[in-house]
């Protein structure tokens, strides 16, 4: 572990000065931003290049640790140029947050500098966090291994954009997960650092906009991912700069900011592709914007830059799955085009609260008090909805800034309130009511003449902030313990992930040419011999086979698997539904060339625990 956090530092430190060059490039766009929303583009930007990069090096086979350790040397010595500009924007950055300020400014930036600490500390941890060990990191890990970003036909999930799995990836030929979580911890301290920006720039008073962006950091959507290779946050950090500038309300905003726009909104589909939810707003707030403005004449030619700008950034993977599967949504929406594919959108569906226009209009209040809906270990916390009254404030002051950011509010949340209520997957929107509430607390305050009101208002919002913060604390606290008592990565894991235990076990007892037929377990991350789970297979080779046993395990000895994991559920009774791994079940019992090898109980403290059976094929 301290190898990768070596590694990985010394490869971060030397690379974030050229992303900042790469992005400085593009400089003289955002001159009409402040010093803060300037650094932000310009490395939000760095990153996007980059990410292009490690494209371009896997098309050209040139996707090597040697390669790579190359470019980033000279990515390092081209940002000398730059480096003036980089220290101008970190001591404005340490400025705005530490100059001398009152008591409870001062306790806004400190609980916000030991946020970012905490959690940049906690991320030279393994990875854990479900979603990771399943695809998030587990392809990255891939990639890696084949030298290559292209798309694998046993993982289905690589054909959905990956753009920041890509960085990832380019952290693991380094050996570093470090590094890799060190990117979406990034995009964190950046969208915090925004929103904090962006209000400011609009006229709210620096303790509330400190105190907003405090508030979207310390949200447990938010601050439950910093410390793991997720990617809303990165997608909610470019959808919300393409907003900034669409939203800037200047009659001499640019073409090349609106093209710059159109690449922020991409790259937030190429990172994930449900912000695809948020394309019709942002056109429909590019039209709003001519008419406030008085120039709707300039609303085409701004619009097909946009778009653009848009497709250049994220055309690729559709056009890619187009041409490989007849499909530019693969492996989503098979049914449209007669392929193949994942057809769990009645899943996603399942999230949440019925789908009436009354639980629409009470969300905020569903997703505070019954988070457990919406996905509990991601809850929003209470400062979106006790934040509801002050945007009457907001909008006496700010109307038609208010109506933009509200308008990309409640289409956001619509689209989501009826596709997929999962609470990682609002973020989006949680950062446009950042916007709103900022303003609108701040609009309150300074109507406010008693003194006594003003200081009960800063008191509450530190009392507000302090709770969130230790809140995430006790959601660290295994995290924190274990790095206090400097247990091992392996004791660290064997307590936290259910799947590390018979993973281990595999990497040190299985020939390196083993191939496991996985029946079925969805964190594949710590396997270290190949491993391919049943849902995908069946979806590109479903099993037509005879129905007997000793035909299956035929079957999957042709297709080369020397073992079979199974796995069972220790907190839940019910048994499998697939015919399929019915039939395993059978097989493995029947079959003589089917030998049992080790069965592993899970010994993780959260979540259900698992017991895992391993054979081998004879």
């Amino acid at each position: 572990m301290i190898l990768s956090v070596l590694t990985g530092a010394l490869y971060m430190g030397f690379l974030l000065p050229g992303i900042y060059a790469l992005g400085h490039l593009f400089k003289s766009c955002f001159q009409d931003f402040s010093i803060l929303l300037r650094g932000i583009f310009t490395f939000a930007l760095g990153f996007a290049l980059y990410g292009f990069v490690m494209m371009l090096l896997s098309f050209t086979g040139f996707y090597q640790v040697g390669v790579l350790s190359g470019l980033v040397l000279l990515l390092f010595l081209f940002s000398l140029k730059s480096w003036g500009d980089l220290r101008e924007w970190g001591s404005e950055v340490l400025r705005f947050l530490v100059c001398d300020t009152s008591s409870f400014e001062r306790g806004f930036a400190i609980l916000f500098l030991v946020s970012c600490a905490l959690t940049l500390v906690l991320n030279v941890l393994p990875e854990t966090a479900n979603d990771a060990l399943c695809y998030q990191l587990h392809l990255p890990k891939l990639y890696a291994r084949r030298h290559s970003l292209r798309p694998l036909e046993e993982e289905l999930n690589s054909y959905m954009p990956q753009f920041w799995n890509y960085l990832y990836a380019s952290a693991l030929l380094f050996k570093s997960v470090f590094a890799a979580k060190l990117f979406h911890w990034m995009t964190a301290l950046l969208l915090s650092l925004a929103l904090m920006s962006y209000l400011n720039f609009r006229g709210v008073q620096r303790p509330w906009a400190l105190f907003s962006g405090l508030m979207l950091l310390l949200t447990p959507t938010v601050f439950n991912q910093m410390s793991a290779t997720y990617v809303d946050i990165a997608a909610s950090l470019y959808l919300f700069l393409a907003l900034i500038i669409l939203c800037s309300n200047r009659q001499a905003l640019s073409l090349k900011l609106h093209f710059i726009s159109g690449i922020f909104a991409g790259i937030a589909v190429a990172i994930k592709l449900i912000s695809l939810w948020a394309l019709p707003f942002l056109g429909m707030i590019l039209i709003f914007s001519g008419f406030m403005d008085k120039n709707l004449k300039s609303v085409p030619s701004r619009g097909l830059v946009f778009l653009s700008g848009f497709f250049l950034a994220c055309g690729y993977w559709f056009l890619r799955n187009g041409l490989l599967e007849g499909n530019p949504f693969y492996p989503y929406f098979g049914h449209w085009f007669g392929t193949s594919g994942i057809h769990n959108l009645g899943a996603y569906m399942g999230y949440g609260v019925p789908k009436s226009f009354l639980n629409y209009g009470l969300l905020l209040g569903w997703m505070t008090f019954k988070p457990e809906l919406f996905d509990r270990g991601h809850w929003i916390g209470p400062y979106y909805l006790g934040t509801l009254p002050f945007l009457f404030a907001a909008f006496r002051k700010e109307s038609k800034l208010v109506f933009l950011w509200g308008f990309f509010f409640i289409g956001y949340s619509i689209f989501w309130f009826f596709l997929a209520q999962n609470a990682r997957y609002f973020m989006p929107a949680l950062v446009s009511w950042g916007v709103l509430s900022g303003v609108g607390i701040s609009s309150f305050y300074d109507a406010r003449r008693k003194g006594a009101v003003k200081r009960a208002m800063l008191g509450i919002a530190f009392f507000l902030s302090l709770s969130l913060f230790l809140l995430g604390i006790y959601h660290y606290r295994y995290e924190i313990f274990s790095l206090l008592q400097r247990r091992s990565s392996s004791e660290y894991l064997t307590k936290v992930e259910r799947s590390y235990p018979i993973a281990s076990w595999t990497n040190r007892h299985l020939p390196p040419n083993s191939k496991i037929f996985n029946a079925e377990e969805i964190r594949q991350y710590y396997f270290d011999a190949e491993i391919i789970r049943w849902n995908m297979l069946k979806i590109r080779e479903p099993y037509r086979g005879e129905s007997n046993p000793k035909a299956l395990i035929s079957e999957i000895k042709h297709r080369g698997f020397t073992h079979i994991l199974r796995v069972k559920n220790l907190s839940s009774s019910s048994a499998s539904e697939d015919p399929v791994l019915q039939l395993l079940d059978q097989s493995i019992s029947q079959d003589p060339r089917v030998r049992p090898l080790i069965t592993i109980d899970s010994e993780n403290l959260r979540d259900d625990r698992y017991r895992y059976s391993l054979y081998e094929i004879g």
